[in-house]
């Protein structure tokens, strides 16, 4: 590509546009580069020639500002995505912009893209740039109602090992008797709860929207869900516990002359979810004769085909014998002598206090200004 050739500006064919700005360029031989992998990551590269006098605009054009609008009741994010690479705007699997490098073009004079040195020679400075774009699959545009669209998520799922005390126990569950209680309490015995620890990330939040956000986070934190949370895969009422939350601010490369950048939201969740299955027996009458908590398996067991009138013959005067299932959160607690999950509450007997206040946590991403913010 000759000097020349690059000063007919007005000539090139390829633009680049976006936030109200255009540049033209020219395209290297070569390029693009594509690099797709069979674990669905995907990169590109491009180089283009550009003026050094439009490396700002440039940037401005690869990096949209993040812009929050909106009156004090709905919060517009505008979160704009980098800018794609030419080709990839429709496709299911768009290139956006990671990284511009530059350069000066030809490599035999320096360049002044800040344009610092206003009082240089003609000639001390090319007027050219060679820029390298990096490009990364990417998410569809955001949209603010739709927290899916924003958020990312990472999930660690184990369980956590509670240790009972063995006296109380018994070691024959066909036939028990008193001396099969056992006695010794040094036993080793456990149970495992399964819990799933969450970490929700929210790279770009609106510096506006931060102090509501905080102020959300601290109100929040340490309830548990009242609604089921579709962000975390449809977690269920009362089975995801807010446990903390941080955030970060970044010293970036943007000027006073745009909207400051955004900062990083991150937030932590417990999620407690115990499947557990219910019996019941009643008599001819419909009363109720007995009523046991199983695990999940154990009750589709007693309750398969083949096991059911072993299972309704286990308490006699039963004629009917039903079950249920439900999932427990973390207001339900092991007792060791029940062998089951139970509630506790506060200011018994009245129960009406769970240990733990139930929210709707969703509403912490909520673009809409929330009834109680006002009182708080």
């Amino acid at each position: 590509m000759t000097q020349s050739s690059l000063q007919d500006y007005e000539n090139w064919r390829l633009t680049a546009t976006g936030m109200e700005h255009s540049i033209k360029y020219k395209l290297v031989h070569g390029y693009p580069i594509i690099v797709v992998s069979d674990n669905e990551e995907a990169r590109a590269s491009e180089k283009y020639i550009i003026r050094s006098r439009d490396w700002t605009t440039f940037l401005r054009i690869c990096f949209p500002p993040f812009v929050q609008t909106g009156s004090g009741t709905v919060f517009d994010f505008n979160i704009t995505p980098n800018r794609y690479m030419p080709g990839t705007e429709g496709l299911a699997t768009k290139f956006a912009t990671k990284t511009v490098t530059c350069e000066p073009f030809p490599n035999t004079f320096p360049v002044d893209p800040y344009l610092s040195d206003a009082e240089a020679d003609d000639g001390t400075y090319t007027d050219y740039m060679l820029v390298t774009i990096e490009y990364e699959s990417a998410k569809d545009e955001v949209d603010t109602n739709d927290p899916s669209t924003f958020l990312e998520l990472s999930a660690d799922a184990g369980g956590e090992f509670l240790t009972l005390p063995s006296r109380g126990q018994w070691t024959d569950s066909d036939s028990p008797k008193e001396e099969d209680m056992v006695q010794d309490i040094n036993i080793p015995l456990t149970v495992v709860r399964p819990q799933v620890e969450w970490n929700v990330r929210w790279p770009k939040v609106a510096r506006n929207f931060l102090p509501t956000l905080m102020n959300r986070s601290r109100i929040l934190l340490g309830k548990i869900n009242s609604e089921d949370m579709p962000e975390l895969l449809d977690a269920g009422v009362g089975t995801v516990l807010f446990i903390g939350f941080s955030f970060m601010e970044q010293i970036t490369w943007r000027d006073d002359t745009i909207e400051r950048p955004p900062v990083e939201m991150n937030f932590k969740f417990v999620e407690k979810t115990i499947k557990v299955g219910y019996i019941t027996w009643k008599d001819a009458e419909g009363g109720l004769v007995q009523r046991k908590q199983y695990d999940f398996f154990t009750k589709e067991y007693l309750m398969s085909p083949e096991n059911i009138a072993t299972t309704l013959a286990l308490y006699p005067g039963a004629t009917t014998v039903t079950s249920s299932t439900t999932t427990m959160g973390h207001n339900y607690f092991y007792r060791p002598a029940k062998g089951e999950w139970w509630p506790l509450y506060h200011l018994a007997p009245r129960n009406t206090e769970n240990v733990y206040t139930v929210a709707n946590l969703n509403n912490l991403w909520s673009p809409t200004k929330l009834d109680w913010e006002d009182n708080v």
